[in-house]
This record gives structure tokens, C-alpha cells and sequence, in this order.
């Protein structure tokens, strides 16, 4: 799909196009998000039948994280996903660079293209705070989550993000998120959420700044995680389980 905050380029004009004369041809849309419904319908002329499905969990996965205490230090930040310019990673960089004087740790794990050059700048800015991890499997990035605070979601505009499950798995874990509306799954939990602005280096600083100076704001984050935990855990919320109901629903039209 097409990028909220920027305009597209000859490429994404076409493939909108292109998508607008399929779109047409199906009955059914799978949506991850809001966002991507929303263009669903503008594409199809507000005929699409469209149909939300979340991200689908075990509650095994985080059952065994308990809630953080916001006095323990150091304040931990965790940065989950790809090693790219877009995820923000170079963002985070200077977000680190602006807390360098506050008890702030930023942990980084992904892989990505950009992982040797984001080590380069670490090593570069002096940051001793930024620990950049590597690819960890699912029980490393459990036990990471479960040592941190909050959790960061720093995506630029110049990428088209559908959803970003990462955020879920924050609220799943009782971990505040500091994002933007850049991923769209901030909608699904906002109250759980720091926003910043975009691109916005200064907000993003001072979002990390309010959740770690302010106990009361924490703790409301923190309990606010709770409430939209179980619709993640219902199967029937799924991609496979709305697949399913959608395919037996055009079996029985043939028969």
C-alpha cells in the first residue's frame, strides 16, 4: 500500500493503479489495519468487504513476564526489528544522544543491512549506552523484553509500515510503546502508547524523558497494556481462523 506522510514516486503510482483494477475484482479483503482498510475502500469505491484480523499469540509466550518496576534502574528501552535507515534505527542513535546525561540504556536487536554502519556510528558517537545485539532467537528476545521498560518503535515516514506486531508484543509484555502514528498498530492500544511526532527527534526525547521521570504516567501506561491484552489471544481473531470463515463461505455459494 501507499505511504501516509509522503507523496508517492512514478513506481507506487503504478503499483496503485495496478492494485485498483484487481482490488476490484475480489469480494473479500484480509486487513491488518485500519490504514490498510482505509485504502482498501478508497481503491474499491467503498465497495470492498473487508475484514480486520490481529496478530495471533500464546499466552504461554508472555505469561511469565511480570510488570517492570519503574524505579529499577537502569531505564532499559528496547529496539525490536530490521537493521534499516527506515525503522528508524540511525533516529534512535540520536535519541540516545540527547539522554546520554540520564541513567537510559537502549538495547538494539535485529538484523539488517545497515548493522555494520549502525555499530560504526555507536562506536563513532561515543553512545556506551547503546547495546546493539544482533538477531535474538524467541526465548533471547523474551528474556529482553522482560528486562526492559518500554519498548520503541521509531519508523520514518519514508516507509510503508502495515501494521507492526512489534508493538503488540510490548502491550502483550506490559511494556509501554514509544511510537508514532507511522504504525498503524499504535490505534489498537493507544492508550498504552507514548506518541511522538514523526521524524520527530525532539519528541521522541521528550516522550522517553515523561515515562522516565514520571512514575504516575508510567504506571498508567503500564496498566492501560492490560486491557488489550486478550483479543490477542483469540484464535478466531486470526488471519488463518477469517481465512477459513471467508473460503467455507464461497464453498457453499458453489454448491
Amino acid at each position: 500500500m501507499w505511504r501516509k506522510y509522503k507523496k508517492d514516486n512514478f513506481d507506487q503510482r503504478l503499483i496503485t493503479k495496478t492494485n485498483k483494477f484487481f482490488f476490484k475484482k475480489c469480494e473479500d479483503f484480509l486487513c491488518a489495519s485500519h490504514d490498510i482498510k482505509n485504502q482498501i475502500v478508497q481503491l474499491t469505491n467503498k465497495k470492498a468487504k473487508y475484514h480486520l484480523f490481529k496478530p495471533y499469540y500464546k499466552k504461554k509466550w508472555f505469561q511469565n513476564i511480570k510488570p517492570v518496576d519503574i524505579r529499577k534502574r537502569p531505564f532499559k528501552i528496547l529496539f525490536i526489528g530490521r537493521i534499516i535507515d527506515n525503522k528508524g534505527i540511525f533516529d534512535l542513535l540520536k535519541i540516545a544522544h540527547n539522554l546520554q546525561d540520564k541513567n537510559i540504556v537502549f538495547e538494539i536487536c535485529g538484523e539488517g543491512n545497515f548493522k555494520y554502519e549502525l555499530n560504526e556510528q555507536i562506536n563513532k558517537l561515543g553512545l556506551s549506552k547503546v547495546k546493539y545485539l544482533g538477531f535474538l532467537n524467541r526465548f533471547q528476545l523474551l528474556k529482553k523484553i522482560k528486562e526492559c521498560h518500554a519498548i520503541i518503535a521509531p519508523t520514518r515516514t519514508g516507509f510503508t509500515e502495515g501494521f507492526n506486531n512489534v508493538i503488540i508484543e510490548s502491550i502483550l509484555a506490559s511494556r509501554p510503546v514509544i511510537t508514532s502514528a507511522v504504525c498503524p498498530a499504535m490505534f489498537d492500544v493507544k492508550d498504552a502508547v507514548m506518541e511522538a511526532k514523526p521524524d520527530d527527534i525532539k519528541s521522541y526525547t521528550q516522550a522517553i524523558l515523561d515515562l522516565y521521570k514520571n512514575e504516575k504516567l508510567y504506571k498508567t501506561k503500564q496498566r492501560a497494556c492490560k486491557k488489550y491484552q486478550a483479543k490477542y489471544y483469540e484464535k478466531k481473531n486470526s488471519w488463518g481462523y477469517m481465512l477459513k470463515r471467508i473460503l467455507l463461505k464461497h464453498i457453499k455459494k458453489t454448491r
